[in-house]
């Protein structure tokens, strides 16, 4: 085993840990001072300014969002009914599908109705963790 290989990669590892934390720091200041600069751009009607060498400016963007009163199933229906019936599609979870696999390999029961359908896929991933 090529243990200069093993160092770098938990070397690495370490690093990344590190950087996550200290970009979760960053995300959390940036979320704390954004909505005071954004009132003061109301406030003094400013679109942008340009400072050390970047430009800041408000984005809009309009997202869709069903109406506290209504329930998803009347928003579909409103979709199909406007036309847009494209947006619309019957799926499932990803993820909660895969725990469900999970559980189901763990208990050895796994449904007639997956076979040749829903397949286990395996990845492996190289990790590391402090060693106690």
């Amino acid at each position: 085993m090529d243990s200069e290989r093993l160092r770098e990669f938990t070397s690495l590892e370490k690093e990344k840990k590190n950087l996550e934390y200290e970009l979760e720091k960053v995300k959390k200041k940036i979320a704390n001072i954004s909505q005071p600069i954004m009132d003061e751009f109301a406030d003094k009607g400013i679109k942008n300014i340009n400072i050390d060498g970047r430009t800041v400016y408000i984005e809009r963007k309009v997202w869709a969002k069903i109406a506290d009163d209504k329930t998803k199933e009347e928003a579909i229906q409103a979709i199909k009914d406007a036309g847009y019936e494209i947006l619309v599609s019957e799926g499932y979870n990803s993820q909660q599908l895969s725990s469900l696999l999970r559980e189901l390999e763990r208990s050895g029961k796994f449904p007639e109705e997956f076979k040749g359908v829903i397949e286990a896929s395996e990845v492996f991933k190289l990790k590391s963790r402090k060693a106690s």
